[in-house]
């Protein structure tokens, strides 16, 4: 019950704040004053009034906000509560606090524009792409705007690194957005930054079913397969091919052969991973894959090392004379003629003399037979 109403004399209580409205030197003493009107009187305007004359004194932020969602819900002052609330704002801190406050004013005054402009300038201080996820998320949400969302995970995307904080940004884009676009732009670059197996097993398993490309998802489980570091991993990999492409029988049977030379061998494949783990240079590469076709006969695995002894080679700059043991041992371990073509073809470039011409091109006609 107000006070006005137990001694039902209003005239007096709106006196003696007039006389109290003489007094108020501070702005604490002001707000205390609209706090008189409104509570006393029901006096909006002149409640109002006074609190923006105690504004400029008030640097509390839980009091600005207070007062800005008494303006707002009680007074239903809506240009004093934002007034309170952009006052607020300045002494924020921190982008997520920012993001809250645009929640606030969309909760409490319904004003979209206002929301849009904090949630703008929340945007340019968060650098987190999860903090930016769920920026994107929360604009959907509330504001149902795409535009700015995008916005939102186009950052997010650019400053993401690694494939962790990659990968998380597919579900907002996907289900907020639905842009395949820049879902196979987060994808391309997870892709970059996978290395183990299980890592490109799930951008398989993602690009098939987010994308529904199927000649990149086979790419990426073949990749997987050849970095196999576990029986586990194989069998995971033999799961994922049985559910997308289930109409593939021959690439299911070769992969079923793996499994199976893997089951039967697979103390020799763990020994040889140490070797690969160890192994420095080309030369000791091509010579784990000799001995990898001499002990376990797994083409899939020895051309996994070629390939990585080709990479060596080709960063250390395309020595003609190493090139001859690794084209060697494409021929003999792998018998693929296009990828020993490839090898002459950068091994030639490379020659300065005529003795390194002369010598590959013997080796040519022995690999080849092309004359």
């Amino acid at each position: 019950m107000r006070t006005y109403d137990i001694y039902s004399d209003r005239s007096k209580v709106a006196e003696l704040i007039d006389q109290a409205a003489e007094f108020c030197m501070s702005g604490e003493e002001q707000a205390d004053l609209a706090e008189g009107y409104w509570t006393l009187l029901g006096d909006r305007d002149r409640a109002a009034a006074s609190y923006r004359l105690a504004l400029a004194e008030i640097t509390d932020k839980e009091q600005l906000l207070a007062l800005a969602t008494r303006a707002a819900t009680e007074m239903k002052a809506p240009e004093l509560a934002l007034a309170f609330y952009a006052k607020a704002e300045e002494r924020i801190t921190s982008a997520t606090e920012l993001v809250g406050l645009a929640g606030t004013v969309l909760e409490a005054l319904g004003d979209r524009e206002h929301a849009a402009g904090i949630y703008d300038r929340a945007l340019d201080r968060l650098v987190n792409p999860g903090d930016l996820a769920r920026l994107a998320d929360q604009i959907v949400k509330r504001l149902d705007d795409r535009g700015r969302a995008s916005n939102a995970l186009r950052k997010a995307y650019e400053r993401a690194t690694g494939l962790g904080p990659l990968l998380n940004l597919l579900d907002p884009v996907i289900t907020a957005l639905g842009d395949p676009v820049l879902a196979r732009r987060i994808l391309d670059k997870a892709r970059e930054s996978a290395e183990r197996a299980p890592e490109l097993l799930d951008i398989a398993q993602r690009v098939f079913e987010v994308l529904d490309d199927a000649p990149l998802a086979r790419e990426l489980l073949e990749a997987a397969s050849e970095r196999v570091t576990s029986l586990g991993e194989l069998k995971a990999i033999g799961e994922a091919l049985a559910k997308c492409f289930t109409g593939d029988s021959e690439w299911q049977a070769r992969l079923g052969e793996m499994l199976a030379r893997r089951e039967a061998n697979e103390a020799k494949y763990v020994s040889f991973q140490r070797r690969e783990r160890d192994a420095v240079g080309m030369l000791d590469q091509v010579r784990l894959a000799e001995a990898v076709m001499a002990e376990l006969d797994d083409p899939s695995y020895a051309r996994k090392l070629l390939g990585n002894a080709e990479q060596q080679w080709r960063e250390s700059g395309c020595d003609p004379s190493e090139a001859q043991r690794l084209i060697a041992a494409v021929d003999r371990q792998i018998g693929d003629r296009a990828w020993v073509e490839r090898l002459f073809d950068a091994a030639s470039a490379a020659c300065d003399h005529f003795a390194q011409i002369q010598s590959l091109a013997r080796l040519l006609v022995a690999t080849l037979s092309d004359r």
